[in-house]
């Protein structure tokens, strides 16, 4: 019974909340179911909201559960393409090594049958002419010539494992640039030298391609500049120097100029100074200028 009393009390209680909340949501124009149910069941209001926060949470937790494997499979994704196109690229690679490897196999073949059909020229081929003469072991031996295919050069005389060695005459052409001995290649001995450019000629003893001894040079016309010994390339012992075809000064040299005792000659032939020299300097010299104006 006191039950019943304490639902019609809470009953009664309702609608004049009821009634009081429909006349103050209508002079303020306020949503009355809303109002109604959060001061009827404030309870059952609260448990929708937690409700809702939950199922916001949870729409929200499976978004980002969503992105994140959506993301992770991106990523996967990407890694297999990559992986792809490495591979890819490997095989293209290998491929362009293999076609580059048969074409230079094919133009190797190409070469090595126009070499066969190419009509020989001589005894032994070069890259840059070719041998006519006496081999051993496939290289240059005995007497031949080589030929070289620019400026008309070629080596006719003796060879020896390939290099020049004893008489051998190197021209250009009609041009003789060397007449003599040599030894490795190189003139060694006694030779004849003529200077393709300036025209002069040296004859004399020869060391590794250096005038190195004796020998004599000429003019382009046959006079001569020089004779007597030699150092180097250069004037060194005892020698005479002539101009003109007159000689100018006898007397020792070293490396090139005149230096030691000896004699000066001018233009007529007449001895001008007989004496010391340093580094083509007159050291007994008179001041011939400085005499004649004392006198």
């Amino acid at each position: 019974m006191k039950t019943m009393v304490t639902n019609s009390t809470y009953s009664q209680y309702c609608k004049y909340l009821k009634h009081l909340l429909e006349v103050e949501c209508a002079e303020k124009n306020l949503d009355f179911e809303k109002l109604f149910i959060t001061y009827i069941n404030p309870q059952q209001s609260n448990q929708e909201q937690i409700q809702k926060k939950e199922e916001k949470e949870r729409l929200e937790r499976e978004k980002r559960e969503k992105e994140e494997a959506l993301k992770k499979e991106l990523e996967e994704k990407k890694r297999k393409d990559a992986l792809r196109q490495q591979e890819i690229e490997k095989q293209l690679a290998e491929q362009k090594r293999r076609e580059e490897e048969a074409k230079k196999k094919e133009l190797e073949e190409i070469k090595k049958k126009e070499e066969l059909e190419k009509p020989k020229r001589g005894d032994l081929e070069f890259e840059d002419g070719y041998y006519v003469g006496e081999t051993k072991d496939g290289l240059m031996h005995g007497h031949g010539t080589r030929y070289w295919d620019e400026n008309d050069k070629k080596w006719t005389g003796d060879w020896v494992d390939g290099k020049a060695c004893g008489h051998v005459v190197v021209s250009f052409g009609d041009f003789v640039a060397y007449d003599g001995q040599m030894e490795n290649g190189l003139p060694n001995g006694q030779g004849v030298y003529t200077d393709i450019n300036s025209g002069q000629r040296y004859e004399g003893n020869f060391v590794d391609f250096k005038r190195e001894g004796e020998g004599i040079l000429y003019t382009e016309e046959g006079d001569k500049i020089y004779d007597g010994e030699w150092k180097n390339n250069k004037y060194h012992g005892y020698g005479m120097y002539f101009l003109r075809g007159q000689c100018r000064y006898d007397g020792l040299w070293e490396n090139g100029k005149r230096n030691g005792d000896g004699i000066a000659y001018n233009e007529k032939g007449v001895e001008e100074y007989n004496g010391p020299w340093k580094d083509d300097v007159r050291l007994n010299d008179i001041d011939k200028i400085q005499v004649a104006s004392n006198g």
